[in-house]
């Protein structure tokens, strides 16, 4: 009998470095590293070497031989060094002062950052920002401001104007915006004017605002110089056009199109005029030479089709599988212990190559 205990205990005990490894996961929660319970629970659960020699020195046994309250001691003393390493104990520790281990918290006359002091914050007219409060966006966390500063991730900013600042989305991006400023990630972005900020609704990345007398577009924050705004119109959130171009990621593309006809296509990552169809999963659109845009659907897993061909889509190009049976091709996905995902009546297909015959 106490041979299996031993066996048991021993195998128990060559599991908790998987468990350490794996202990960051008991955080991934947001606001676990504050709460008292869960830290506790987490803790005594990253412990229990202590607590199975504990219990079996209560019981009265030993493991191969050794006194199991001695062990126990041994095993606190290692797994505290440990918890130490990983940085919990520390974490327990500013729980139990109600200091927060993430996020801006306030105790007594010290404003804290991730358990890390603000130097210079004042306390008294200290505030954080609260994501729920503007449309949940994750960044607004970050910020908080005192009768001197906007904070950043702890950090003040200096040169920020705190009179009429406020919070505001922006082609699905927070920013704060004063009387002069238009501030994004903790900086002030240079040559907007927050008056006049805005963007396009569905969109992402595409932005305007005037400068001077005319009005500006950008891409990401960065202008898009030979846009003409008043004919400017985006198609995703990395494509527009205006009455004389096509822009990608804010760049005029090098293709000639017929910009008129040109629209995003139903089929995502793709692109297409009155007699062509562009592919726009690589760094500039592509065109794909003798494509029907009409009729180019998705069969999936990466293959696609038109009324002549079957096209395979890499991350950089499009295939046209000139070989294939056009009629008898079948997409099969995965099947087990068969490597490959399509078929026809003459071969079997991985990734659009031939990789057999049936």
């Amino acid at each position: 009998m106490h041979i299996v205990i031993n066996i048991i205990v021993t195998l128990a005990l060559l599991y908790w470095p998987v468990v350490m490894m794996m202990s960051p996961m008991m955080f991934a929660a947001p606001g676990a590293d504050d709460n008292k319970g869960a830290i506790f629970t987490a803790f005594f659960f990253m412990s229990y070497p202590v607590t199975i020699f504990l219990l079996l020195g209560v019981l009265g046994g030993k493991y191969f031989g050794f006194n199991s309250f001695v062990l126990a001691l041994i095993s606190a003393i290692v797994v505290f060094f440990v918890l130490s390493f990983f940085g919990y104990t520390g974490m327990m520790s500013n729980v139990i002062r109600g200091i927060p281990n993430s996020g801006y918290g306030v105790v007594g006359n010290t404003v804290y950052y991730n358990a890390d002091p603000v130097v210079g914050a004042d306390a008294e007219s200290f505030n954080a920002y609260k994501s729920e409060d503007y449309h949940n966006d994750y960044s607004v966390d970050q910020y908080a401001a005192d009768n001197q500063y906007l904070y950043f991730r702890g950090k003040p900013l200096p040169g920020i104007r705190l009179e009429n600042l406020i919070g505001k989305i922006v082609a699905y991006d927070f920013y704060w915006l004063n009387d002069t400023q238009v501030i994004r990630n903790g900086e002030v972005i240079a040559g907007l004017d927050p008056q006049t900020f805005g963007d396009f609704e569905g969109y992402s990345y595409w932005t305007y605002s005037k400068v001077g007398e005319k009005y500006t577009l950008y891409y990401d924050n960065t202008s898009v110089d030979l846009a003409d705004f008043h004919s400017f119109t985006p198609l995703t959130d990395r494509l527009a056009k205006d009455k004389n171009r096509i822009f990608y990621d804010g760049q005029p593309i090098t293709l000639q199109v017929d910009i008129d006809s040109f629209e995003a296509f139903s089929t995502y990552g793709f692109a297409r005029d009155k007699g062509h169809l562009y592919y726009l999963g690589s760094d500039t659109p592509i065109l794909i030479n003798g494509a029907d845009p009409d009729s180019f659907d998705e069969l999936g897993w990466g293959y696609y089709r038109d009324k002549n061909a079957i096209y395979y889509v890499e991350e950089e190009n499009v295939l046209v599988l000139n070989s294939v049976d056009y009629r008898s091709f079948e997409i099969v996905g995965y099947v087990e212990d068969h490597e490959y995902d399509a078929k026809d009546a003459n071969d079997y297909y991985m990734r659009g190559q031939k990789v057999g015959e049936p």
